[in-house]
């Protein structure tokens, strides 16, 4: 489940910076797109660091941080959707809630274990 959810959250972050490429925007919403970015990015990057962790509190410490990005990225998705009338962005604000849903269950499962 984790890789696959990691291949997930990296194929959301392309398809995040494919479309941001495509904006031509004001610097106040380029500033929001840098957010974004940086926020997708960390999602995979946690995951990436958190399955080379060496207990499960540091692999539940990473997927948490992953999922605290998730959050972000849907807050800046949200931003962004009330600044662009988007069906792209509605969908990526639906992805980012799934992913968040994915992690938030991985996180408890992996407390239980």
């Amino acid at each position: 489940m984790e890789k696959e959810i990691y291949r997930r959250c990296c194929d959301f972050a392309i398809k995040v910076i494919k479309f941001a490429r495509k904006i031509n925007l004001d610097l106040s919403s380029k500033i929001i797109l840098d957010q974004l970015i940086r926020s997708v990015t960390s999602i995979g990057a946690n995951l990436a660091e958190g399955s080379a962790a060496v207990s499960k509190k540091e692999f539940v410490n990473y997927v948490g941080i992953a999922r605290k990005s998730a959050v972000e990225t849907n807050h800046w998705l949200k931003i962004l959707s009330q600044l662009i009338d988007n069906e792209e962005i509605k969908k990526f604000i639906d992805e980012s809630q799934q992913i968040v849903n994915i992690l938030s269950k991985i996180v408890i499962n992996s407390k239980k274990r």
